[in-house]
């Protein structure tokens, strides 16, 4: 059955029975998948909208950052330079939110193409007016995907103070909403 990007990680497939580079990083991006898919589920355009302080990012800016932050992955996994600064996107809240969805789903089918010795020749690459940096693929975890997730995080505490708090019964530890809790 083929999946439409709006339920990407609505709930999390089984883990890998397997344990190794590819199947721990895959995991990884299927938990931040499922996090930001509840994270962002049913945001309103006051939610969008929402800034703690001037200084800070709205919703919506955090949201376009995490997309920045998945497509480096991207890019990454798939052996392209990483242009800055990034382009601004044209997309509202819904398409923005479905094409995160759909660009971590692509990554975390991209890598699981792979094997784990190609992970090692991984780099990232970035060009920017001062020239190129290289850095490497171990970076991706502690950088990208990292923040990323410490951005999801950021969702649901501005949702929560805009008074829109992320539906009840989703399960980060089971991967599902609704399921009853016994830990």
């Amino acid at each position: 059955m083929i999946q439409k990007p709006e339920d990407y990680y609505k709930n999390l497939a089984t883990p890998a029975e397997t344990v190794n580079s590819i199947t721990i990083l895959s995991r990884q991006f299927q938990g931040l998948g499922f996090r930001y898919y509840w994270a962002t589920h049913k945001l309103r355009s006051v939610d969008l909208n929402y800034r703690p302080t001037d200084e800070s990012r709205s919703t919506f800016e955090i949201m376009e950052h995490i997309y920045g932050l998945c497509f480096t992955v991207v890019n990454t996994l798939e052996g392209h330079t990483n242009i800055r600064p990034v382009k601004p996107l044209e997309m509202d809240g819904k398409q923005l939110r479905l094409q995160t969805l759909a660009i971590i789903h692509k990554a975390e089918h991209t890598l699981m193409a792979m094997n784990a010795s190609s992970l090692e020749t991984k780099t990232i690459i970035f060009s920017t007016s001062k020239g190129i940096s290289t850095f490497p693929f171990m970076y991706l975890m502690n950088g990208p995907l990292l923040d990323a997730l410490t951005h999801v995080g950021q969702i649901l505490s501005f949702r929560r103070t805009s008074g829109n708090p992320q539906e009840a019964g989703v399960n980060v530890f089971l991967g599902k909403k609704n399921e009853i809790n016994s830990l």
